[in-house]
């Protein structure tokens, strides 16, 4: 099996520690061979002809779907906490590839249960036979921005800045009271420090474009913080 992976060299590191470490979990079969890419993937990283492709920061720039879609066979994980990837199906009728969305934003690759989205219901059965082959385990989620634990956690994020911007309470007390409160890992503004601000105001934007729904409007600091 040959596997082609795209990203940042963060995205990469950690898609590395999660997928390809024999103690992982999430682990790649050892008799799949993969190349990692620094960067947007281009004709000629596809002459080795991959079989499984992971674009890990496909959402920041969906214009290379269309490049995607004339690979006939081949299986895309796309990033897509900012996108509904049946949108660029139904934009791109003649592809060929076959597609599922993940979760990919730092911190959340290396999850033991993978979100993944499925664009078009023909590619439901293989995906079983994939998770199986690659390792990992997945949690089927609707199609839409923000999937599920972003679209939450990036809402409690933006809600924590209206709390500060209010004067409620400071940064330090706000993530305390909400790993105590609540036994989250994080706190929302160390949240936002792992995910990374602009990624944090992408999925809000995607989402309140999506749904109009006000409790997704950015708030001014989250924006100056980002300097949007």
């Amino acid at each position: 099996m040959n596997i082609l992976v795209s990203g940042t060299v963060k995205q990469l590191n950690e898609f590395e520690k999660n997928f390809m470490n024999d103690s992982s979990e999430n682990r790649v079969k050892s008799q799949a061979t993969y190349r990692l890419n620094q960067g947007i993937l281009t004709e000629e990283d596809f002459i080795n002809k991959p079989d499984i492709v992971f674009d890990l920061n496909f959402d920041d720039d969906t214009n290379r779907f269309k490049h995607y879609s004339t690979k006939n066979g081949v299986v895309f994980f796309l990033s897509a906490t900012k996108v509904r990837l049946s949108d660029l199906l139904k934009k791109h009728t003649g592809s060929s590839c076959i597609l599922y969305g993940l979760n990919c934003l730092p911190g959340f690759i290396n999850n033991k249960l993978l979100e993944v989205t499925i664009p078009d219901a023909k590619f439901e059965n293989k995906l079983n036979l994939l998770a199986s082959e690659l390792g990992f385990k997945y949690q089927k989620v609707k199609d839409q921005a923000g999937m599920v634990t972003p679209r939450i956690i990036c809402m409690i994020i933006n809600e924590a800045y209206f709390m500060l911007e209010e004067g409620t309470a400071t940064r330090d007390d706000i993530d305390k009271a909400m790993k105590l409160g609540t036994n989250y890992p994080y706190g929302p503004f160390e949240w936002a420090n792992r995910i990374g601000v602009k990624n944090v105001c992408d999925i809000l934007k995607a989402v309140f474009d999506e749904t109009g729904n006000v409790k997704y409007r950015i708030n001014k600091l989250l924006e100056q913080s980002h300097g949007l």
